[in-house]
């Protein structure tokens, strides 16, 4: 049974759901925008029964207290530094994992970046931590980060109005008709209140900050050599489990592939895990493991994928490589092979349910 509950932090009323025994296993699900623990209120329940599910509303959001924009500086170093102060010392966890999605990731990775040891798990659910993973939906926004005015930032506000938050719910679902108004018409209730939108204003211009990350591959592999950011250092020790997920999925007819969209795929997928695997070495502890993400794609002949397909087989030798290279140093390399999940993306790529 879901209960929920209040912790007054810093002054200010921090709401969160909570479900499961008070000494199992704890998740911590954090909530992406326009929502707030509310998008969870299915979920907290269904894993209660093994573990302590634990869904919080950051300041500004849901059931929390919402102090103005004039007198909060609403950034998500903020929103962290109050959700930590929430999970260890009102609820004094001691180790837990993190599922975070859109907003949750700014917050959550901030969250595991100054506690790594207390972090059992992340779970990722569309939630982006490099300037990469920014999309071309957010060139609107673009303008806005370079000199907010009130000009600039009309496609922020555009983002809170009632049809934008139905569109995030209803956009690209193959039955609509399945989804509960209850969750946009809940959503877009707080999104209303008066000074909210102030808030997400001042939170949206901090986006941009909150996608950098020591290492990013990407473009001309994008590793920065840069000695203060190493891979590893004194507060975190050497790296024990290294996992490259990073890669970019573009496809294209071999009539149509530029030179441009194939530099760019085999500059993030090839390029930037090779150099930063070679980059991590020197951190690598006695007995660890590196695991790249390939694909399935290099074996299935799938139209339009040759340059992708290309970019995973070449991933799939450099970790037979690696793995030889390595073992004399009791590095352990292996590969992960993702297979195809039936998504509305296979009917985009002119694919039926049966490949």
């Amino acid at each position: 049974m879901t209960t929920h509950h209040y912790a007054t932090i810093e002054g200010h009323r921090i709401f969160y759901r909570e479900a499961g025994p008070a000494n199992a296993p704890a998740i911590v699900l954090l909530h992406g925008f326009p929502s707030s623990s509310h998008m969870f209120r299915d979920l907290v329940p269904k894993p209660a029964a093994g573990f302590r599910v634990i869904a919080p509303d950051y300041l500004g959001f849901g059931y929390s207290d919402q102090p103005g924009a004039k007198v909060y500086p609403y950034t998500f170093d903020n929103l962290a530094g109050l959700i930590e102060k929430l999970l260890f010392e009102e609820l004094r966890l001691k180790k837990f994992a993190i599922y975070v999605q859109d907003y949750g990731a700014p917050v959550g990775f901030r969250i595991a970046s100054r506690h790594p040891d207390a972090i059992s798990g992340i779970v990722v659910q569309n939630g982006n931590a490099y300037v990469e993973g920014i999309s071309p939906a957010f060139e609107p926004l673009k303008p806005f980060w370079a000199n907010r005015t009130t000009d600039t930032e009309q496609p922020v506000r555009a983002l809170l109005t009632a049809e934008a938050t139905r569109f995030q719910y209803t956009h690209g679902a193959s039955t609509p008709d399945k989804i509960s108004p209850d969750s946009w018409t809940f959503d877009q209730h707080f999104l209303e209140r008066p000074g909210n939108d102030a808030i997400n204003v001042d939170l949206a211009q901090t986006v941009r900050h909150s996608r950098k990350q020591p290492v990013e591959v990407a473009n001309r592999a994008h590793i920065r050599y840069n000695p203060e950011c190493p891979f590893a250092d004194d507060r975190y020790g050497l790296i024990k489990r290294f996992a490259i997920l990073a890669g970019v999925a573009k496809f294209a007819a071999i009539g149509d592939t530029t030179e441009a969209l194939y530099d760019e795929i085999f500059d993030i997928n090839v390029k930037g895990t090779f150099f930063t695997v070679k980059k991590s070495l020197p951190y690598q502890a006695d007995g660890a493991a590196i695991l790249l993400n390939t694909s399935f794609v290099d074996r299935t002949g799938l139209p339009a994928s040759s340059v992708y397909a290309a970019s995973k087989a070449t991933l799939r030798s450099f970790v037979r490589v690696a793995a030889a290279e390595l073992v004399t140093q009791g590095i352990r390399v292996n590969a992960v092979s993702p297979g195809p999940t039936a998504t509305p993306i296979f009917g985009k790529l002119g694919q039926n349910k049966g490949v």
